[in-house]
């Protein structure tokens, strides 16, 4: 998992609401897919770590071999069932996270989305077709998520990052030393 503490798991998410409709919290479109990204990153990270089979099948005398899943692959198949389509459209040229990325290569392997909306009711060799492709796309990530070349674009990620904060916080602190009554007001931009 990451090492790093989130700060939408620790109530950062409040800091996106916009506004409050009818007693509801509302977000904008953007910022509800930046916390589907963030989900994205959790699950490719779970995954990694994961082991064994996340499908497997089931036979009743009655209604023949049932894909049965784990918890992880429950998740992991609504999420492919939502494709990439909002996240594409209004992140066009942005560079995701490297886990998501992943995810995505994982989503281009799908052909059959039909199979991925009824997989709860597949039946017999609908069913045991969708345990192999299922199974063969969780072992695809894992080997994905597992090569040198993920780990060391991670590692160009994640440093590519912390040198940006470390620069902000750097420029910030620069500014307070030579205008010790600065004022900070945090402006959000959105189109």
């Amino acid at each position: 998992m990451i090492d790093e503490v989130d700060w939408i798991d620790n109530g950062g998410v409040l800091d996106l609401m916009i506004e409050e409709v009818g007693g509801l919290p509302v977000l904008r479109v953007e910022e509800s897919l930046v916390l589907e990204l963030r989900s994205i990153e959790k699950l490719m990270c779970e995954l990694a770590i994961s082991k064994g089979f996340l499908f497997s099948s089931c036979t009743h005398q009655r209604d023949g071999v049932k894909v049965k899943a784990e918890r992880l692959g429950r998740y992991f198949v609504d999420r492919l069932k939502r494709r990439k389509g909002m996240l594409e459209w209004c992140f066009p040229s942005h560079e995701v996270n490297p886990y998501v990325e992943v995810f995505f290569k994982c989503v281009d392997r799908v052909d059959d989305l039909h199979s991925l909306r009824v997989w709860r009711t597949l039946r017999s060799r609908a069913a045991e077709a969708f345990l192999g492709l299922m199974n063969d796309l969780v072992e695809f990530a894992r080997l994905e998520l597992s090569s040198d070349a993920f780990k060391a674009v991670l590692k160009r990620f994640r440093k590519a990052s912390f040198k940006r904060i470390n620069s902000l916080e750097g420029y910030i602190d620069a500014l307070f030393a030579q205008h010790s009554r600065m004022l900070v007001v945090r402006v959000d931009l959105s189109y």
